[in-house]
């Protein structure tokens, strides 16, 4: 248990409900004592609601965090003739079942993966993603009602009852430190609201589509791959868009878990299970054949700090795109995505340390290799 909580994004979490919480229960506290009969009929309310939300809040936390779906160790396909299909993991050492993608930070492949979430220290899959959302929409309804509490009391601060009160009961315990720390809870919670509603409202699209963030940039080189294409192919069709309803169902629902076995899918007419994974393959057909074998000129540590780089490459990283890698001086990379100040790639290792499982790739900065204008 503590392993998966040792780690910045739950900490930083945890730090962040807490700090919240408190503020809030400081001033659902001061308004309590206040004897105004329209907070006097409300403050019951206000504090069993606050502290449902943190129940519910840390519920659904602890099982974005623990609850995992992977691929079972050395699956395969029930047919052996459908492995040509699929894409084999060395990691792993078994096939990737359809929608599932190898995570480089948990170590294994995740069935429907969307993404890795520091926040959970987690990916967010077929398994956990209803508790994840549930926790995304919990924190915002839990932030919003806390800043009411805040902005609330703030406001009460000023008004000639709550001078008199204060005056005349034990109560009431402000000073200036507590109301620093309640407005910079509230300015936390406004920013939390913000930041964890735009990844709700991302979450919440994709679950309306049933397409994660992973099968979206997928979908969007399928296109491209055809509008590129010298021969005419035929227009990609997103095999598991069944409706927004049908969708929706299959995470948010009454049983509180996704449906299904997170390997096979009910798909649209006209597709098969295999349908989206043979065009992973294709498109990995094509990565390899763009590939460009580079050396590197540069080491690169692997960490956030790249000033040695320029400001350019400092502003202008990859975030949300993949990890980085560390890189030596005369090492070899097999670039396949470039950006004006980034590359990813793959070191190239020896064929039993692939056999091994052995695989770094990741991003580094540009200026670490050499590519002529031929290739670029």
């Amino acid at each position: 248990m503590a392993p998966k909580l040792c780690h910045y994004g739950p900490i930083t979490a945890i730090v962040l409900i807490t700090l919240i919480t408190c503020s809030a229960s400081y001033s659902a506290y001061q308004l309590w004592s206040l004897p105004t009969h329209v907070v006097y009929y409300f403050r019951g309310v206000h504090f069993v609601t606050m502290y449902i939300w943190i129940i519910l809040i840390v519920k659904n936390f602890f099982q974005a965090i623990y609850i995992t779906g992977y691929v079972p160790c050395e699956w395969r396909p029930g047919n052996s003739l459908d492995e040509q299909f699929l894409q084999y993991c060395n990691t792993c050492k078994s096939w990737k079942a359809p929608r599932s993608h190898h995570c480089s930070q948990c170590g294994r492949c995740v069935l429907k993966m969307d993404h890795h979430c520091p926040w959970v220290n987690n990916c967010v899959g077929h398994s956990n993603q209803p508790a994840f959302v549930r926790f995304l929409f919990y924190v915002v309804c839990g932030c919003t009602h806390a800043v009411i509490l805040n902005t609330n009391f703030v406001y009460r601060l000023f008004t000639r009852e709550f001078v008199y009160h204060h005056r005349h009961s034990r109560n009431l315990l402000i000073n200036t430190p507590s109301i620093i720390c309640i407005l910079l809870a509230s300015g936390l919670a406004i920013g939390v609201i913000i930041g964890v509603g735009l990844l709700l409202v991302i979450q919440l699209k994709g679950i309306i589509l049933n397409k994660t963030q992973i099968e979206e940039w997928i979908v969007t080189k399928a296109n491209r791959r055809r509008k590129n294409n010298a021969d005419p192919i035929e227009p990609f069709v997103y095999p598991y868009h069944l409706g927004y309803w049908l969708n929706f169902k299959q995470v948010i629902n009454l049983s509180g878990v996704s449906l299904g076995d997170g390997i096979t899918w009910p798909v649209r007419l006209g597709c098969n299970q295999y349908t989206f994974t043979v065009e992973q393959l294709e498109q990995k057909k094509l990565k390899r054949k763009q590939a460009v074998e580079c050396i590197i000129t540069e080491s690169y540590s692997g960490y956030w700090c790249t000033c040695r780089y320029g400001l350019k490459a400092w502003f202008c990283r990859p975030v949300l795109e993949g990890d980085y890698i560390a890189v030596s001086v005369d090492e070899v990379v097999m670039v396949t995505r470039w950006q004006s100040y980034w590359l990813y790639g793959d070191l190239l290792f020896s064929e039993e340390d692939k056999q091994l499982g052995v695989r770094r790739r990741g991003w580094f900065p540009r200026r670490c290799v050499e590519i002529s204008k031929k290739q670029d």
